[in-house]
């Protein structure tokens, strides 16, 4: 049986070795809220589904700019900082909001009526798209090594 020193050791040795991962999945974990409440309030408002999808995307998408910019890449260099830094991430974080949105999207549109937890289902399968490309993207394309 494993001691829990040896479980938190073991906890700790992992989130030394992948640090940026685990605040990179904390990131989209908060993402993923702000996603689900900002569609959710603009549904609940009247805006049409697609639009209110884009614009729920670009707001938790920026929320993951800030937060991996001074979080979960911190000690890294961003290629374009402030506004063009925006851009360039908002550009990037596009090939996994493609996936994003197409998954979410094909949820919403595969129900007769939209409910707050088929939004809440559909903002997963859309988050667990895009999730590994954003990662690698941020990873290896826009944080570069310090």
């Amino acid at each position: 049986m494993i001691s829990h020193s040896d479980f938190f050791k073991a906890g700790a040795h992992f989130y030394t070795k992948h640090r940026s991962l685990v605040l990179f999945l904390c990131s989209g974990a908060i993402a993923f809220w702000i996603d689900f409440f900002t569609l959710w309030l603009l549904q609940t408002i009247g805006l049409n589904l697609w639009a209110a999808r884009a614009i729920a995307f670009i707001v938790a998408a920026t929320f993951t700019w800030i937060f991996n910019s001074r979080i979960s890449f911190r000690g890294r260099e961003a290629r374009f900082k402030n506004l063009k830094g925006w851009g360039s991430y908002m550009g990037l974080a596009a090939i996994g909001g493609v996936l994003n949105y197409c998954a979410s999207m094909a949820v919403l549109k595969s129900v007769t009526t939209v409910t707050p937890i088929t939004l809440f289902l559909a903002i997963a399968a859309g988050s667990l798209a895009g999730l590994f490309a954003n990662y690698f993207l941020n990873h290896f394309v826009f944080f570069k090594k310090a």
